[in-house]
């Protein structure tokens, strides 16, 4: 583990920013595309032609970069998994749900998906961790009361925990009533479109004044 001087040390670069930017436009006009699909063509159908279109584009890429797509047949199985559960069936049920609720709404809900599936993911991943915190770029993971702060200051225990049942777990595990099955707990800390305007970590003279006094606390339970 790295001790990390500062939390600026974390800091998107420029370019960073500017992908993050370009990445945040496009999914923030989905809705645009979204209601241009809605009509007389049903849901199943739009998916289709959507990956029949992409496809193509897609092999067209790999060659251009000299890419190879043989795998191993396991692999291809799974990549068939994820393109149906992942890729194919939330489309088609976003557009079955756009029929109902705005689009823009919807977009809005499929751009978080993906602190969903972050979530989700650190879940399912060796060594199985129970508990799941996602936090802020600006927010340094190395550094405990970071993680802390971002826990206390934009977690609303009611809104942004969730427990995932049937998740796998050491076989060692005591807690486990089924082993090697348990539950795990996924914790939302990021920053709300609702937060107040608080940026970066807990600031660094409160970091350096709680230790200061946990040692001096340290010392007098010694003496």
């Amino acid at each position: 583990m790295r001790d990390g001087a500062s939390i600026n040390a974390g800091r998107l670069a420029p370019t960073d920013l500017g992908l993050y930017a370009v990445t945040v436009f496009v999914w923030g006009t989905s809705w645009i595309a979204l209601k241009g699909q809605l009509g007389e063509v049903s849901p199943e159908v739009s998916t289709l032609w959507r990956f029949l279109l992409a496809a193509p584009l897609m092999w067209l890429w790999a060659f251009a970069r000299g890419d190879t797509l043989a795998y191993p047949a396991a692999d291809h199985r799974r990549f068939a998994a994820a393109g149906a559960l992942m890729f194919s069936s939330n489309f088609v049920l976003f557009l079955y749900g756009g029929q109902y609720l705005p689009s823009g709404l919807l977009a809005v809900v499929f751009s978080l998906v993906s602190i969903l599936n972050l979530l989700l993911g650190a879940a399912y991943c060796v060594p199985r961790p129970k508990y799941v915190i996602a936090v802020d770029v600006d927010v340094d993971i190395y550094r405990l009361e970071n993680v802390l702060w971002a826990l206390s200051m934009w977690v609303h225990p009611e809104l942004d925990i969730s427990v995932v049942s049937g998740t796998m777990t050491s076989p060692l595990d005591p807690r486990g009533p089924n082993p090697p099955l348990t539950a795990k707990m996924l914790i939302d800390a990021t920053r709300k479109a609702d937060a107040p305007g608080v940026e970066g970590g807990p600031p660094q003279i409160d970091v350096e004044a709680a230790r200061e006094l946990l040692a001096a606390l340290r010392a007098k339970g010694g003496s």
